[in-house]
């Protein structure tokens, strides 16, 4: 009798202390700590006291920092902290979720003593992910300090430094950013370092005839087609190679292609130069209305001008340059005109030889008389 009145007593002893301290376990089993009412769930925590912000609190002895509270602080944040071992873990899918489009989930980190913890990433209730701002403007959102690179893309088998994409700022001055994307390669004694590719149908499209695999497209910020800006530039460190104006103008070793459609500074080699051009091939001296210039006409211009009818002048070549398909031409007519004044110097030549042997013959039977 004695051991039962005893274990009534351990028994009822927390309960009478729970009572005490406004806490209850009802008939369905469900506990309350801090409330005696609205005990919906299994185990139910209040508090209104300011002093004890924490609802729950457990600690794993002998390690350090291993703790866990739920409710600390005035934010009733949920704050789990414990040395080498998994925070959240599970054994089949695992879910985190929030209830409705208003209502986003928080990343924070590098929280000190009093201060809120920064917002490092969030994911918004529409599901856009921003990673160094809290409102994302698009489904995934950098932003990064403009003196840092926000964006950097490795492998896991070399140092990160060695061989990387990286999205940057371009330009160290305070307040400005250029995009940039920059890539070094790792590929042994082969000199690759980024590239830049694309997959297309093989079929010519007569609707987009400038389609291609790989296309550079400029515009402006109003998104219209460029004036005055440059479309496209290749330099080499801060050396400018190669530029495309907005008109199509292509200059290769200059950045001033003037009004040509493609400016050369330096030597072009090719197997072949084919030139097309709309302007009359000089087949009309051989037409019988043709007035060829007399050589007395000739010699005179030469005389007073220095050069050839019809040719330009050294200065003229020196300013302006010179259109091979004109030149050609030019020079094939002074070729055609060659050939007719040989012709007629041909013929008078033969008439002359003919006059000669007629006047020889005379002279050769009037010594037989």
């Amino acid at each position: 009798m004695k051991k039962i009145l005893f274990l009534l007593a351990a028994v009822a002893a927390p309960v009478l202390t729970m009572a005490q301290l406004s806490n209850k376990l009802d008939a369905t089993g469900n506990i309350g700590i801090g409330t005696t009412t609205s005990l919906t769930h299994r185990i139910n925590l209040f508090s209104t006291d300011p002093a004890q912000p924490s609802l729950f609190f457990l600690q794993h002895n002998g390690i350090p920092n291993s703790t866990m509270y739920i409710g600390t602080a005035s934010n009733n944040h949920w704050v789990p902290n414990h040395n080498n071992a998994n925070l959240l873990e599970s054994h089949t899918n695992f879910h985190i979720s929030t209830a409705g489009l208003n209502n986003n989930i928080f990343f924070e980190t590098g929280r000190g003593a009093g201060e809120a913890a920064p917002v490092r990433m969030i994911i918004t209730g529409n599901g856009r992910i921003g990673i160094g701002t809290s409102n994302p403007a698009a489904h995934m959102h950098i932003s990064a300090p403009s003196n840092s690179q926000p964006l950097m893309i490795t492998t896991s088998d070399h140092h990160y430094d060695s061989a990387y994409v990286r999205f940057l700022n371009g330009t160290s001055t305070p307040g400005q950013f250029l995009p940039t994307i920059r890539g070094r390669g790792l590929t042994g004694n082969r000199p690759l370092g980024f590239i830049v590719g694309g997959e297309i149908e093989d079929i010519v499209s007569s609707a987009e005839p400038h389609a291609a695999a790989v296309m550079a497209q400029g515009v402006s910020k109003a998104g219209t087609a460029l004036v005055y800006g440059n479309v496209f530039s290749v330099i080499n460190a801060t050396t400018p190679m190669m530029i495309v104006k907005a008109n199509g103008n292509v200059g290769i070793g200059t950045t001033n292609p003037g009004t040509n459609k493609l400016a050369v500074e330096g030597t072009i080699a090719a197997r072949k130069v084919k030139v097309t051009q709309s302007s009359p091939w000089p087949d009309f001296v051989f037409k019988p209305e043709y007035k060829l210039p007399s050589l007395e006409d000739v010699v005179a211009h030469i005389r007073s001008k220095g050069h050839l009818p019809g040719i330009p002048t050294e200065a003229e070549i020196a300013k302006n340059g010179q259109d091979l398909g004109e030149m050609n031409a030019k020079l094939l007519q002074k070729v055609e005109e060659l050939t007719l004044y040989l012709i007629d110097m041909t013929a008078n030549n033969e008439r002359l030889q003919r006059e000669n042997d007629d006047i020889r013959r005379r002279l050769d039977n009037l010594e037989k008389k």
